[in-house]
Parts: structure tokens; sequence; C-alpha cells
């Protein structure tokens, strides 16, 4: 991979704080310099992602050569000053602040749900008097109730605004707002609705007092009761923490980091997480978890029995499959290591090749583009904020619905003006409407066909006159840029389009030059980390399956020898087989999107026509229930282990808890049924996986699992397995990058006449985890259809209008799409799917 050229460090000045010299960026805000080289100062309503309000005037400094105190917040580091942070000025001023930001606070620490993690408690200690010197009464304000999932104590706001900000700024929804005048003022939200965003929990984190608080962890215990486990979730790119106790999660939230002689929540925080991450997870203290391992009983019943002899029958099923008898199905969240111990037991012990993960895709032609283009993403979003791309095109990316937190990324690189962002897309994506110039939409079926011409267009050169008739403006945005990003979208209407659309998308990066990299985006959590790991048909741990030397290596580390296998059907192929009774053996691991999935009749066929069906899960669903062998699994941090993001980077599952009941951990199930089918080389921990992973991937070190939660000894070499250290967490980007010449594919014409639906399941949407959630109910979106309004006239519906899908007993509201930046082709609708399917 060609490095890109990333803009030189800013140029320091000369700046003395407390008589003391030191060097400052020139330009960079004066307080978040003077934090980043220790020298902390209060502040409340400054945050580094949010704009300058200047509120709290907590941050007051001493400017020689100025009459009175100046805020930090609001200055920027110049050449030559001199400040004072710790004169008696200072301390006073910071005194009678915070005397006045409690004058009308509530004595109610003792119940605050912020206790133990609230700045306006450490700044008093710190900065206040100790006693009060009012005895008048506080003011009170009405408690509403506007919000299913967060708390708000007006009594408690000092006014910040930082959930207002946010809300404006990152969240992109102008839905918190301050009301009344001066000593009225309160925050509220607009019309008293919720504050409904994909991002909105993080107004919890980030204020400071105990204003905003969860709801669902309201009164429920106190934080430094609590163990901190980072881990990751199955859901969502990124890290979190969880905190349980016990074994009960109480709640999940950004990384902790260890700030005043502690691990506790950073309010200061940009890692900012979506709401299915922090909410969505709460399925993990449903009762119906699964403990105990079942096997058939006969009659279609099943009866608990011992994990020996669980693993025994399900080692005796496979032992007894002849050569390609036995599919294995690996569900997208499961672990790095878990998707090598499948790939192991697939090839290695039952000499099969039928292992893959993409079940989310209903064709095979759809599952296989698929896999092209995530073996060919670059995905070093990392240089985004160093604003090393010119400009980013997103080409039928539904990245809010599907990518929570990489859309928030790259929305807030664009709003930053660190890159230039075009949408090429059936369909405007309001979240990033107001951030991209141009907007050019497309018939789903001719997206292909414009990003083929787009390609050839720059093939033959940048200069306007070889931009094609109906693309000047995007083709202009893109020639203009030696180094940008292509982020391509895979999820729509079960990958439809990627037959046509991920070729094309390839030849235009190619078309473009080697400054620019390629970003394909599925909802699949650990997608990456499945095609890495080899728990795709046509591809090893060290390579594709039809590569000698890849075959060579991967069996060295399998300890078995592999052979080229004849072909390599990918999921959506192989469960049409098993439904035509061709497996004796369908080993299912982990496969929640298959619960939800539209395609359920083929799947309770092959359910049915195959003999011995074993299936690892951790809540009971019509597909354990059908299984002749139940393995009880493990939760996010129940278990050890690393999944890889959208983007490369990998993250480390901690175990916190040991599993609930009996239910064990993934890779210790999976590596005791090698165990019993006399696999010679055995594992005693995720971390000789992990090893094994690394030789795989020809990372330049090895290192532990560990390492990835504390601050890497050293940067690693460049090459494609780079460790990036952000703060202090080191990021394992893993970088496949490959990519084979590939013929354009044609786009399909569309079916004759009439309205094509164009459908996409959303993130928050029917999930097998999130339903056992009550917090995740409140974040269903409301199903709907969007329509071109001329296609909503020629049918005479208007908004709100209700409409009955044909083919199903489906009733969902109108949306017609007339906005400034553009409406829906013609002839297009698109169908937000959030509908459950019966259990």
């Amino acid at each position: 991979m060609t490095p890109l050229n990333v803009p030189p460090p800013p140029d320091n000045v000369t700046v003395t704080v407390n008589g003391a010299p030191m060097q400052l960026p020139k330009g960079k805000n004066l307080l978040q310099a003077l934090l980043d080289v220790g020298h902390y100062i209060p502040h409340y309503c400054y945050h580094p992602r949010l704009s300058v309000a200047g509120n709290c005037r907590l941050c007051l400094i001493e400017l020689e050569g100025r009459p009175k105190p100046e805020i930090a917040c609001n200055m920027v580091v110049a050449d030559g000053l001199k400040i004072r942070t710790d004169s008696e000025l200072v301390d006073s001023c910071r005194k009678g602040m915070m005397e006045f930001l409690l004058i009308n606070h509530p004595l109610d620490c003792p119940i605050c749900d912020r206790g133990g993690e609230c700045m306006l408690q450490r700044y008093s200690v710190e900065y206040g008097w100790g006693t009060a010197r009012t005895i008048d009464p506080r003011r009170r304000f009405h408690k509403p109730q506007f919000d299913p999932l967060i708390d708000i104590e007006r009594n408690r706001c000092i006014m910040c605004t930082r959930c207002v900000r946010f809300c404006d700024e990152i969240a992109g929804e102008h839905v918190m707002g301050v009301f009344g005048h001066g000593n009225r003022n309160y925050i509220g939200t607009y019309g008293n609705g919720p504050v409904s965003n994909p991002f909105s929990g993080n107004v919890i984190d980030i204020c400071p007092v105990g204003c905003l608080t969860s709801k669902p962890f309201r009164f429920k215990a106190r934080v430094w009761e609590l163990r901190q486990t980072n881990t990751t979730t199955r859901t969502c790119n990124g890290a979190v923490t969880a905190w349980t106790r016990a074994g009960k999660l109480y709640r999940v939230t950004p990384p902790t980091r260890r700030r005043h002689g502690a691990y506790t929540i950073d309010e200061d925080t940009d890692e900012f997480i979506s709401n299915e991450a922090r909410f969505g997870t709460h399925y993990a203290n449903h009762d119906d978890r699964l403990t105990t391992p079942m096997i058939a009983a006969g009659d279609g019943a099943q009866m608990t029995t011992s994990w020996k002899s669980a693993l025994e029958a399900a080692a005796r099923a496979l032992r007894n499959a002849g050569r390609g008898e036995a599919c294995f199905l690996a569900g997208e969240r499961s672990t790095n290591e878990e998707f090598y111990l499948l790939g192991r037991l697939a090839r290695g012990l039952c000499r099969a090749g039928h292992i893959d993960w993409r079940m989310r895709f209903t064709s095979e032609a759809a599952a296989r583009a698929a896999g092209d283009a995530l073996r060919a993403s670059d995905g070093d979003l990392d240089l985004l904020a160093r604003g090393a791309y010119g400009a980013t095109l997103m080409i039928h990316a539904d990245l809010l619905g599907t990518a929570p937190d990489i859309a928030l990324r790259i929305k807030e690189a664009a709003r930053a003006g660190k890159t230039r962002l075009a949408l090429l897309d059936a369909r405007v994506d309001e979240f990033f409407g107001r951030f991209a110039d141009p907007v050019y939409l497309e018939q789903p079926e001719a997206l292909a066909t414009a990003v083929n011409n787009l390609a050839a267009a720059l093939e033959h050169g940048r200069d306007e006159a070889h931009a094609p008739a109906d693309g000047a403006p995007l083709f202009n945005h893109l020639a203009q840029h030696e180094q940008g990003l292509i982020v391509l979208g895979l999820d729509a209407a079960g990958g439809a389009l990627n037959p046509a659309l991920v070729p094309a998308a390839l030849r235009l990066v190619q078309a473009l030059g080697a400054g620019w990299q390629f970003l394909a985006v599925t909802a699949a959590r650990n997608a990456r980390g499945a095609v890495a790991a080899g728990a795709q048909s046509d591809r090893l741990p060290t390579g594709p399956v039809t590569d000698p030397e890849a075959l060579r290596s991967t069996s060295e580390l399998y300890g078995a020898p592999l052979e080229a296998p004849e072909e390599t059907p990918a999921a959506p192929e192989l469960l049409r087989r098993a439904a035509a009774g061709q497996f004796k053996v369908l080993f299912l691991h982990r496969c929640d999107e298959l619960v939800h999935h539209p395609q359920r009749e083929l799947i309770e066929q092959a359910l049915a026509a195959t003999e011995t069906v074993i299936a690892v899960d951790i809540f009971p669903s019509w597909i354990t229930r059908h299984a002749d062998i139940v393995l009880p699994g493990s939760l996010f941090y129940e278990n050890d282990g690393t999944m890889t993001d959208i983007d490369g980077t990998l993250q480390r599952m901690s175990r916190g808890d040991r599993p609930r009941g009996d239910a064990q951990e993934e890779w210790r199930i999976l590596e005791s049924i090698a165990v019993l089918m006399s696999a010679a080389r055995r594992h005693k921990s995720a971390q000789s996986i992990f090893g094994d992973l690394l030789k795989a991937w020809n990372a330049p070190t090895l290192f532990r699992l560990d390492d990835l939660l504390l601050d890497p000894p050293s940067l690693l070499p460049q090459t494609n397995h780079v460790l990036l250290s952000r703060r202090t967490r080191p990021n394992f980007k893993l970088i496949l990058a490959e990519r084979g010449a590939q013929p354009p594919a044609q786009a399909a014409p569309a079916a004759g006449g009439g309205l094509r639906l164009l459908w996409n399941m959303h993130s928050q949407g029917p999930d097998h985890l999130g339903s056992r959630s009550s917090e995740f109910d409140a974040l269903h979106p409301q199903p709907r259809l969007e329509l071109n309004p001329a296609d909503a006239a020629a049918l005479g519906l208007a908004d709100g209008d209700w409409v009955r899908l044909a083919g199903g007993e489906v009733y969902l509201p109108v949306i017609q799409l007339e906005r400034a930046i553009g409406p829906l082709p013609d002839e297009a609708l698109y169908q937000e799917e959030a509908v459950e399917t019966p259990a």
C-alpha cells in the first residue's frame, strides 16, 4: 500500500506558563494545548470536539499585559504569551465561579447517579470554598420525562450547554436547546420530545454533573462497586467498557481512562459510542439465557446433558461425516479466534472446505462480490483524523443504519473540513447531506453504470474535457484530488447490487491512482476478521485457497495437511445445498443473522434435511429448537479474544466475568471438539490462538492480547499490519488490500415497469440479541417507505399515509423525500426494514 502524504506537524512557538518556557503548537486552542502538556485547568463547558461556548468561566487564567483574567478556552496559542494558572487572582476567580455554580445546586450527592464521577464534586473540593455562604432557598424546576433512556434533573444543571452543542454539531439534530431567561434558564427538547438520534446516549457521558443520567442505570449501583471490563461489543465497531457486578451487566460506556488517580469516564472523551452499543447490550441480563448443553431426545424434544456428553456427540457426528459432508456456518459476530478455530475444524480435521460467514447476503453472486470488496479494503480511517484525505466519495452506503460508528467518524471529518464529501446513491442520506457536495442521485440498477462511466473517464485523463456528460460535477470532485477514500455499502437489498457495483467501485479506485483508498462497509460486526482469519470458503488465514504457499503455511499452523478445494461455495449456496440434503452435519456457530433472515423457509428446509445440526449460541431461538446439539456460549464481557472493526482496527474482547451457569467461552468449545477429534496442535488459551493468527498475518513482531489494552512498548514498523498508538490503546490495523484485475460487470436491467423495492436492514432493527433488551425497544426506528414525490402523487399517496407491501401483511408509513438537496430518483422506492420476524 502506498503511504499517503500527511500534513507536516504544526509550527511550535514559545509560551511561558507559570514562569517556565515551553513549546506549544501555534494556533491551537490554548486550553487544549495546556491540557495536552499536563497543565490541568478546570473546565466544564469546553469540550475538544465542540464549539467554544465560554459559559462556565472556570478556565480563567492570568495573561501578562491584560487588565483582567481571560478564559483559556477562547484563546489560541501565540508566540510570546506569558500565562499564570496558579496565581492568587486565578485561585480567587475559580473559587468565585464555583460559588456561583453551587448557589442553586441541590445537596443530593448521596442519591445522585453521577456520584464518584462528578466533576462538580471534585472541583468543589479542589477549587471551591468548602462551605456555603447563602441561606436563600434554591431554585427548583419541574422534572420532565421527555426521553425513555435519558433522565434529566434540571435542578443540577450548570448550563454548560455541552448537550445542546453535541446534538447540534455531532449528532446532527437540532433537538435540544436552552429555554427561559436569566435565572430561569433550563435545558430541554423542542416539543418535549425524545433525544432521537443514534448517539443521544453520549450526552450522559459528556455532562460534567448529574443533570443527564442513564434511566436504565438509575439508582441501580454506585460506580465504585462495579467491575470495569475494557472490551468490545458483538454489535458495534470500537472499544467500550462494561460495568458489571456478580455477572450482571449494569451499563456500557466509552472506554474509561485514568483520570484524577482512578479509571473513570472521561467527560472530555471523543470516543463516542452508538446507542446500540450503550443500550442494546442489556440483553446480557435476560433470563432465557442458555446455560446448559442440550441434545435431542426424540420427537422434537431436547434434554439437558453434561458437557462431556454433548462435546463427544458433536465430535462423533463430525468424525462420521464423510469428506465434504459437513458444513460450517460462522456467525458474523464471532471473534477472530473463533473464526480461526472453525477454519481449522472444517478444513484440517473434517477435510471439508464448506465454511463461510456471508449469510446476510441473499444470493451467491452478492456474497462473492462482498468477499471481494472486503479483501480489497484498505480502511485506514486514522488518516481522516490527520487530514490526509482530500476527498471522500460514498457510494450507496447507508452508514448510519449499518455502521453508525464509522458514519460518525466520516461525518466529523467532513464537518471539520478535513475531507470534501460527495455522495453517489439512490436516495439522499440526510445524515451526510448537509456536508456533501456534490450529491449525485441515480436509479439503483444504474449506479454501477454511473461508477463505470466515472472510471472510464478518469482512465482517459483528469481534464474536464473527459468528464461524462451526466456526471461532470462528481468527475471534477474526484479528478482534482490526488488522495481520497471511496466508501462502498454492501448490505442494501441483501447485497443485490454488489455483483455489478463492487467491480465498478474497484475499477474507480484503480483509475484514481495510488493515493486513493477503498473501504467496503457492512453491518456484519466482524466481517473483516472472518475474511482475515480464514472463515470464508475461498480464503485461508494466510491467503487465497488457490495459493500453494498459503496452503502450506496454513497446514503448518493447523498441524494438518490441506488440499486446494475443487469449489468454494459461499453461504447462500451452502444453505441451498443443505436444504437439498447434501450434508450430514450442519455446524451453526453464533448464527444470529439467521434468526431474522428473509429466507427463513430455506433455512427451515436446511435444518430439517440435515442429519445432525450443532448450534453454538447464548439464547434460544427457533434455530436452536431445531438443533440436535446445543452448546451454550458467552457474552462479550465473558470471553477472551479479538474482533476486527470494519476499518481494520483490532479490538480486544476481555473476560471480566465467568459465563453464567455451565456456559463456556466459544473458543474453549471449539478447541474441546478439536481435541476429541485428535487435533495435532492444541491451544490452552486465547493468547495461543491469537499468536497463531499473528503468524498467519505476518505481523512484524508478536505481542500479547493484553498489549491491546496497555501502552505499547514501541511502535511496529510500517507494514500492512500497523500498530498505531492512540492515547493509551494501541490499534492493530489489519489491511489486506488484495485487488486483482476484475472486469467491470454490467448492471442488470430493471424488471418491466413499476416501482422497485430497495430495502435495508437497520442496525437498530430486528436482532436476535437486541430484541431481548428492554432498553433496545426504545431505539427501534419506525419502518417507513420513501417515495419520490412524483411517484407518490401518481399513486395518490401523501406523507403519513399507510401502505401494505404486496406479499406480506406489513403496513408502513409513506415519507416523500423532497428536500432542498434533492429527492429520490423517479420510480424508486426505499424501505428501512425494522419488522420483526416471528420467533
